[in-house]
């Protein structure tokens, strides 16, 4: 991995100056570098590591998570039912939500909220509502009570709108304010993300509801590739940058070979810390 990534070294993007692996890495992706004409925060050097801002929304909601548990100290014994009526109306809300929210702050409009937490609200009532009932359906196992007719109907309708939003056939694709391109696409991308969110699920229940060694292991290193998996197929990208090859075969090669040793390396540190315990145990 270090001989491909110290052979990656320049590479030119959509009129962007050449910036070498290591100085992306240093002071871009770990946010080391001198502060960027016109950053708007939260803060420089930048906090944030890349991609892992989402482990910081995680962390909040799983604290508040607790601190709900800890206020209520009993749970709601009262199992809540599922239904089409029930999933369209939580729709209705979040939806509605995300549009008040966008109208003072739009999509890609990132603040740094308490000064060191970077957020993007116009999403916000959608990860945290999606959060909760994530919750409440494990707690209600509301995955077994998922009927065939709802699960293909909400994968269909998820499906149909994923392919008219990446078909160019949405015409209102309002980042936020206060206008019915705006309301319009709040509710468009609510029910995208419901349809494809039960859809999905029913059909991991019904296809995918197995195990095997390798899966096993593969899910035990899910969360430690994502972490790693960044630097790892950007390197990648910068090492094809100048290869003799067609686009595609590029992007195949880089998310292929992104996957492979992202999981190498998350296996490798898992063995070393294994050794690593073994031996401390082992010396007197």
């Amino acid at each position: 991995m270090i001989p491909l990534l110290m052979y990656a070294y320049f590479i030119n993007f959509r009129g962007y100056k050449s910036i070498s692996f290591w100085n992306y890495y240093i002071n871009i992706y770990l946010g080391f570098g001198m502060k960027p004409k016109g950053w708007t925060g939260p803060s420089w050097p930048d906090l944030q590591f890349a991609h892992l801002w989402f482990i910081e929304h995680l962390l909040i909601y799983a604290v508040l998570y607790c601190a709900i548990r800890w206020l209520l100290k009993k749970r709601i014994s009262k199992k809540l039912e599922l239904n089409t009526l029930s999933v369209i109306m939580f729709g209705v809300l979040v939806a509605s939500a995300t549009f008040a929210i966008r109208i003072q702050h739009p999509i890609n409009e990132w603040v740094g909220f308490l000064g060191f937490i970077q957020t993007e609200f116009a999403h916000v009532p959608q990860y945290a509502a999606f959060f909760i009932a994530g919750t409440l359906a494990y707690r209600n196992r509301w995955l077994d009570s998922i009927s065939n007719a709802a699960g293909l109907g909400w994968l269909s309708a998820g499906v149909i709108l994923m392919l008219l939003r990446y078909g160019g056939w949405v015409p209102f694709l309002s980042p936020g304010g206060l206008n019915r391109d705006s309301l319009g696409y709040s509710f468009y991308e609510t029910f995208l993300c419901l349809g494809l969110s039960i859809g999905l699920l029913y059909i991991f229940r019904e296809l995918g509801n197995r195990t095997n060694s390798m899966a096993r292991m593969l899910a035990r290193h899910a969360f430690a590739v994502y972490f790693v998996h960044v630097p790892v197929v950007v390197g990648l990208q910068y090492a094809l940058a100048h290869a003799p090859l067609p686009t595609g075969l590029k992007f195949v090669l880089a998310a292929a070979g992104g996957i492979v040793l992202s999981f190498l390396i998350s296996c490798g540190a898992h063995q070393l810390m294994r050794g690593a315990r073994s031996t401390s145990r082992s010396t007197p």
